[in-house]
Protein backbone atom coordinates (compact mmCIF):
# COMPACT_ATOMS: atom_id res chain seq x y z
CA UNK A 1 0.00 0.00 0.00
CA UNK A 2 2.81 2.40 0.89
CA UNK A 3 4.62 1.56 -2.35
CA UNK A 4 1.49 2.37 -4.33
CA UNK A 5 1.13 5.71 -2.53
CA UNK A 6 4.77 6.57 -3.25
CA UNK A 7 4.32 5.64 -6.92
CA UNK A 8 1.24 7.87 -7.22
CA UNK A 9 3.07 10.76 -5.48
CA UNK A 10 5.97 10.44 -7.91
CA UNK A 11 3.77 10.28 -11.00
CA UNK A 12 1.34 13.02 -9.90
CA UNK A 13 3.72 15.52 -8.33
CA UNK A 14 1.73 18.63 -9.23
CA UNK A 15 -1.48 17.14 -7.83
CA UNK A 16 0.21 16.21 -4.55
CA UNK A 17 1.78 19.66 -4.16
CA UNK A 18 -1.54 21.38 -4.95
CA UNK A 19 -3.32 19.19 -2.39
CA UNK A 20 -0.74 19.92 0.29
CA UNK A 21 -0.91 23.66 -0.38
CA UNK A 22 -4.72 23.54 -0.21
CA UNK A 23 -4.55 21.83 3.17
CA UNK A 24 -2.03 24.37 4.48
CA UNK A 25 -4.09 27.29 3.18
CA UNK A 26 -7.21 25.94 4.88
CA UNK A 27 -5.42 26.26 8.22
CA UNK A 28 -4.19 29.78 7.45
CA UNK A 29 -7.60 31.01 6.26
CA UNK A 30 -10.31 28.64 7.58
CA UNK A 31 -13.33 28.03 5.33
CA UNK A 32 -16.51 29.94 6.12
CA UNK A 33 -20.02 30.32 4.76
CA UNK A 34 -18.95 33.37 2.74
CA UNK A 35 -17.09 31.10 0.32
CA UNK A 36 -20.40 29.90 -1.14
CA UNK A 37 -21.13 33.48 -2.20
CA UNK A 38 -17.91 33.61 -4.23
CA UNK A 39 -19.03 30.83 -6.57
CA UNK A 40 -20.70 32.12 -9.72
CA UNK A 41 -23.02 29.26 -10.65
CA UNK A 42 -24.19 31.05 -13.80
CA UNK A 43 -20.67 31.10 -15.24
CA UNK A 44 -20.07 27.49 -14.17
CA UNK A 45 -23.27 26.46 -15.93
CA UNK A 46 -22.20 28.25 -19.10
CA UNK A 47 -18.77 26.62 -19.00
CA UNK A 48 -20.31 23.18 -18.48
CA UNK A 49 -22.65 23.75 -21.43
CA UNK A 50 -19.77 24.87 -23.62
CA UNK A 51 -17.69 21.82 -22.68
CA UNK A 52 -20.60 19.48 -23.41
CA UNK A 53 -21.20 21.07 -26.81
CA UNK A 54 -17.49 20.90 -27.68
CA UNK A 55 -17.30 17.25 -26.60
CA UNK A 56 -20.34 16.45 -28.73
CA UNK A 57 -18.86 18.18 -31.75
CA UNK A 58 -15.56 16.39 -31.23
CA UNK A 59 -17.31 13.03 -30.90
CA UNK A 60 -19.10 13.65 -34.18
CA UNK A 61 -15.76 14.57 -35.80
CA UNK A 62 -16.95 18.02 -36.81
CA UNK A 63 -13.52 19.55 -36.16
CA UNK A 64 -11.81 16.84 -38.22
CA UNK A 65 -14.13 17.58 -41.15
CA UNK A 66 -13.60 21.34 -40.82
CA UNK A 67 -9.84 20.87 -40.69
Amino acid sequence: MLQKLIRVCKSETVLVIAFLLAVVSSFVNPPSEKYLQYIDFHVLGLLLSLMLVMAGLQKNKVFFKLG
